[in-house]
């Protein structure tokens, strides 16, 4: 073997490796200062964002070719149920909280869906330093 195939060889090891040992750290602080916005979890959907590797929390998918979030979906899948069926609350298994702008972070993101939380309160717009330019559900 020459040593430009031994080269290639170790370079896609070594980007396998690092991929596979977790999330970017900026990324990582991104999502944790998310979550630290969000006061009510209630179906614990957050609960497993803990860790180095934030490829594998609940809700966060990670490119398989670059190791970057490309997608988050922390939707409420029962906000129907919730408005439907009557409660002592509003909604009771919707998130609640504020978008944090650290989401701005993740240059990557191609999928965002947020819908069916409280993340702001009743007619609060999506925050400015947000652009709309990609499939955002909030």
């Amino acid at each position: 073997m020459d040593a430009v195939a031994a080269f290639c060889i170790l370079l896609v090891l070594a980007t396998t490796i690092s991929f596979s040992a977790g999330c970017f750290t900026h990324e990582r602080d991104a999502l944790l200062s998310f979550k630290g916005n969000i006061v009510r979890d209630p179906q614990n959907i957050l609960a497993t964002w803990n860790g180095q590797d934030c490829c594998q929390w609940s809700g966060v998918k990670c490119s398989n070719s670059t190791g970057h979030v490309i997608k988050i979906d922390l939707r409420n899948n029962f906000f129907l149920d919730d408005i439907l069926v009557p409660s002592d609350s509003d909604n009771p298994r919707s998130m609640r909280g504020k978008i944090s702008s650290s989401l701005t972070v993740l240059h990557h993101l191609e999928y965002l869906d947020l819908s069916g939380n409280n993340l702001g309160g009743v007619g609060v717009s999506i925050p400015r330093f947000w652009a709309l330019s990609k499939a955002w559900y909030i």
